[in-house]
């Protein structure tokens, strides 16, 4: 019998101790069934390398999760991590040999007292604040607290004479600094209030401690008083009397094993025996040292205030305003997501299965994921610690009741950055000290596109029958003005001019000149050659930033036929943004006040979809775009790249690398959403996450041409062709590829636009796979461009297919398939590029919209995606492609998807409306024994006089109990099979698309309930 189950996984060899580290599945073996290739069954065991070279288990395992994380006490060992369906292998690509690296060490690495011009300083005025700032070593998003100290003793270091100034709480920062700021006049007044006799030279230091347990002071400082005036001598104070004690020691404090300050002696503060209240309630709260520093300062007299230079550097506090202004002004969103504590009645939670012995954190915070989703929606949620409290018992029954407090939500006005025409939105002000003040605010354009160039733009007020304004007005209330409007003029005939601009404007012609011989005597004729003409400009006229209508070519297809050579002239148009800024006055008690609000570039509100199409992807934008691939598999490390060990690469800089990468995504003519989506989610996996640039174990049959870069570039063929076509000599010096950023990312985008080596030829046509019969590839036919190069003095030709017009057609398998020449990472790219796509907002918010196809009906197949439960992440392109096909041959344009895959909770809520719509015995009819059950669960909410969301809480605990496959294959694993729900009233021909449906062989089941046809295809 054939093996089956993982045949590789792959995963960081060396991981950093204390990271969390993701390994994955790579491969299956091809006997594997296609229902038992699923990560979620897989087995994760990490076994330990003995004193003999045998690996034994360490009885840690774990089920559908490759993530671990290595303590202090991995360090120095060797580790065997296996993964399994059925029985562990012991050896070969079904493991990864690791070797956890030590991390480096936490640490405050220096603390610098500086003036409020942000200039280095040790001698300070009284009339100066005094800033200081620690600079760290790996504690980026911690808590320090600063504390200022006086140190009325010679010599550095805490002494009992010490006395506590004042403390502060900062975080450390992306660049490793934290930075708090003292006003030295409160340090004076203390010397004033304890008879300080010689208060002219004060010395002060800053003692920084490390959220729980460490502590590293500055040098001394000593602040200069302007006014002080010297005193008349005064008598020495006697010597003390014998027996009297000296001021204790305290007890040495307990170091942190393996901290900095373990393998230093004593500090001076020990060894001076302080004793003060602050110092003994750190010691108690913070527990063991890790660090500390102290050294002198030097004491210069006739110290005069340092000045605050506008134009200059400035320290990071941000200061209050302390006079009335207005300070922002933005367009903005209503979400009812502020946790207010108003009490809003009690939920009814029933446990749907036995719990002994219960976490009652754990069980809390199952509790609220469940009942937050159900009540969001009456603008209410649960507080973690109330359900705590709620949970009085340690064991818990199935079909046991408990009783939930619920609160109320709030309003939050959230800033948006775009919304298209006709929306409901806010134009917020936001003032201060201006309560009861009113605000009257203008929205301008940047360009002329609706009316002209900084006119006030038209809008309607946002309520019934609103009237037209061109200037809003609000009242400021706890801070904010706010003015509901509607993004559209009154005008209906307006609205369509303003609509008919945003599709994009006449921007010249083009002449295309015909390959070869075409018919265009009917309008199917046309329609096809004009798509196809589309097609074939369409990466010529991006690179323009321009683009084609295919209705426009139609037009001009005004003969029968066209011969080879003849050509056809049309319009062309170019893409329009319409930009937004605001302009804000306000009336305050002392002045009037006047801003201009977004007008600069990347903060201009858009009219319409602000998608990523034909411009740059900012700083933000990307650094947004990481943190959420990173948090869709629960890595720890959201912000900073590059981090493996094996990589070295000359600039790991997050801005360095978008620019970089937008250089390359312009180069290469990546200049829409679908093809960046694609792009990234290829070399989001090819660097692991875009963690290094480097392989991290490759095979001897390629050395030293091993994987490096973004597209991880191998074989020593790849190097060749792109030493022929940049001219830089990444054959000799193959390093620089992984090394220097900038041939990291433009070899990637070569090998997306030419890079890959097929056969030569002028036409490449997709091959039956297991690839491209996922992705509906197989057969389709895309343009080759050959290239020569060099290697080893024999000159070579291979032809390239460009990728962009793969991922113009969505074919993710097909294109991994091709980028890593096997089936290794398939699923996870398969997974980024559903993260990527919901992540960019595509297709819905791209201007390009969703992917159509002719139809020989005339016009297009679009797929449409409306309802709470229809995503178009839920089909596949293979599906997509069947539905495409199935619209042409039925001729029907439009195919309107009101669900596909969903949670239990959606099917709980879905089948509640069902039969509240119908009847009990209606919705029997359609379901099964186990949908039936869901159903009396409805009936029995409903005889108790249960709200509806108790009966919807309960329905989705039945669909848990039951397993929520066998209540609706909506609930199924998209991987295996897709399920959604096609609107049968708004198809055109539904009885002809219901019948080449079920011609498909792919297709599984076809119903009609509920008033769509309930498809289920394989996948």
């Amino acid at each position: 019998m054939s093996k089956q189950g993982v045949s590789k996984i792959s995963g960081n060899p060396a991981p950093v101790i204390g990271e969390q580290t993701t390994y994955i599945v790579s491969d299956w073996y091809p006997a594997t069934p296609s229902e038992k290739r699923n990560p979620a069954l897989v087995t994760w065991e990490l076994f330990k390398k003995r004193p003999d070279g045998s690996f034994t288990t360490t009885n840690i395992k774990k089920t559908g999760n490759g993530s671990f994380t290595f303590g202090q006490v991995a360090a120095k060992h060797t580790y065997r991590l296996e993964a399994y369906l059925h029985e562990p292998e012991g050896k070969g690509p079904t493991t990864i040999d690791i070797t956890p690296q030590p991390a480096e060490v936490p640490k405050i690495s220096k603390v610098e007292l500086r003036y409020v011009d942000d200039v280095p300083g040790t001698v300070f005025s009284y009339q100066d604040k005094l800033v200081a700032k620690a600079k760290c070593v790996n504690l980026t998003g911690e808590k320090l607290l600063f504390t200022l100290w006086e140190d009325d003793a010679k010599g550095d270091g805490h002494n009992a004479n010490n006395l506590f100034v004042e403390s502060k709480e900062a975080v450390v920062d992306k660049t490793g600094a934290a930075t708090a700021e003292f006003v030295l006049t409160k340090a004076l007044m203390q010397q004033a209030a304890k008879g300080e006799r010689n208060p002219k030279e004060l010395q002060f230091y800053v003692t920084v401690e490390y959220y729980k347990n460490k502590k590293h002071a500055t040098t001394n400082v000593d602040v200069k008083n302007p006014d002080y005036k010297a005193p008349s001598a005064t008598p020495s104070p006697a010597a003390a009397p014998k027996g009297s004690s000296s001021p204790a020691k305290t007890s040495a404090t307990p170091k942190a094993a393996g901290s900095p300050a373990a393998s230093k002696s004593a500090p001076q503060k020990e060894e001076k025996g302080i004793v003060d209240s602050m110092t003994e309630s750190v010691k108690k709260k913070l527990g063991e040292l890790w660090d500390w520093a102290e050294s002198n300062g030097i004491v210069k007299p006739d110290q005069k205030p340092a000045q605050a230079n506008p134009q200059g550097k400035t320290t990071s506090i941000v200061q209050e305003p302390k006079t009335e202004s207005l300070l922002d002004a933005y367009f903005a969103k209503e979400e009812f997501i502020k946790e207010t504590d108003e009490a809003a009645g009690q939920y009814q939670y029933k446990f749907s299965n036995n719990n002994n012995n219960i976490d009652k954190d754990k069980v809390a915070g199952i509790i609220k994921s469940k009942i937050d989703p159900i009540v969001k929606a009456e603008k209410k949620y649960t507080k973690l610690e109330n359900i705590k409290q709620s949970l009085a018992k340690t064991s818990y029954k199935k079909d046991e009741v408990i009783s939930i407090n619920l609160f109320k939500l709030g309003p939050e006005f959230i800033r948006i950055n775009s919304a298209p025409l006709e929306e409901e939105v806010y134009v917020v002000a936001k003032g201060f000290l201006l309560e009861g003040k009113e605000v009257s605010i203008r929205i301008r354009e940047k360009e002329s596109v609706f009316i002209a160039k900084d006119a006030d733009l038209p809008v309607l007020e946002g309520k019934e029958n609103g009237n037209e304004i061109t200037v809003l007005k609000a009242v400021v209330k706890n801070n904010l003005a706010k003015v509901k409007i509607k993004l559209r003029p009154k005008a209906d005939e307006k609205l369509t001019e303003w609509k008919g601009k945003l599709s994009g404007i006449k921007d010249g012609t083009h002449t295309y000149t015909f390959g070869g011989n075409n018919a265009t005597s009917t309008e199917e004729q046309k329609n096809n050659v004009a798509k196809t003409i589309a097609d074939k400009i369409k990466s010529q006229l991006s690179t323009q930033k321009k683009f084609v209508k295919t209705e426009t070519i139609v037009k001009a297809l005004t003969n029968d036929a066209y011969r080879k050579g003849d050509t056809v002239t049309f319009d062309v148009y170019k893409t329009v943004t319409e930009y937004l800024w605001l302009k804000a006055e306000c009336q305050g008690n002392l002045k009037k006040h006047e801003g201009e609000f977004l007008k600069k570039e990347v903060a201009y509100f858009v009219v319409g979809k602000r998608c990523f199409c034909n411009r740059d992807i900012t700083l933000q934008e990307f650094e947004e775009i990481l943190k959420k691939l990173r948090e869709s598999e629960g890595i720890a490390n959201t912000s900073s790249m590059f981090t493996a060990n094996n990589c070295k690469l000359d600039d790991k800089t997050n801005e360095s690398f978008v620019k970089k990468l937008n250089e390359a995504f312009t180069k290469y003519e990546i200049n829409t959403c679908i093809r960046k989506i694609h792009f990234l989610a290829q070399v989001y996996y090819e660097t692991d996450r875009l963690q290094t640039t480097k392989e991290y174990n490759g095979k001897d049959s390629y050395k030293p041409y091993v994987g490096r870069g973004l597209m991880q570039l191998t074989w020593k063929d790849g190097y060749a062709g792109y030493k022929s076509y940049s001219g830089v000599d990444v054959v000799t010096n193959y390093e620089k590829v992984a090394e220097e950023l900038n041939l990291t990312v433009d070899t990637a985008g070569w090998f997306w636009q030419q890079g890959k080596q097929l056969s030569k030829g002028s036409t490449w046509t997709v091959p039956k796979t297991s690839f491209s019969e996922y992705d509906g590839s197989t057969g389709k036919e895309f343009p080759k461009q050959e290239y020569t190069y060099e290697v080893d003095g024999v000159s070579k030709k291979y032809g390239a297919v460009n990728f962009n017009l793969l991922a113009d057609a969505d074919y993710i398998d097909t294109i991994s398939w091709l980028v890593n020449g096997g089936g290794n990472g398939r699923a996870e790219r398969k997974k980024y590029l559903k993260e990527l796509k919901k992540i960019f907002k595509y297709p819905e918010e791209c201007i390009h919209g969703l992917k159509t196809t002719p139809a020989s009906g005339g016009g297009a197949v679009n797929i449409h995606f409306e309802g709470e439960t229809a995503s178009a992440d839920g089909i596949s392109q293979r599906t997509r492609t069947i539905l495409e096909e199935v619209g042409t041959a039925s001729k029907n344009n439009d195919i309107y998807i009101t669900s596909t895959a969903r949670t239990p909770g959606d099917q709980a809520r879905i089948m509640y409306g069902n039969i509240s719509r119908t009847s009990v015995a209606t919705q029997k009819g359609i379901y099964a024994n186990a949908g039936d059950q869901v159903i009396d669960v409805y009936a029995a909410g409903k005889k108790a006089g249960k709200s509806e969301a108790d009966i919807i809480s309960e329905m989705e605990a039945k669909i848990n109990d039951l397993g929520p496959s066998t209540v609706s294959k909506h609930l199924a694993n998209p991987e295996v099979m897709n399920t959604f729900d096609v609107s049968i009233r708004r198809l055109s021909n539904p009885t002809d698309f219901k019948s080449e449906m079920q011609k498909r062989t792919e297709l599984h089941q076809l119903l009609d309930e509920n008033g769509a046809y309930h498809i289920e295809i394989n996948q």
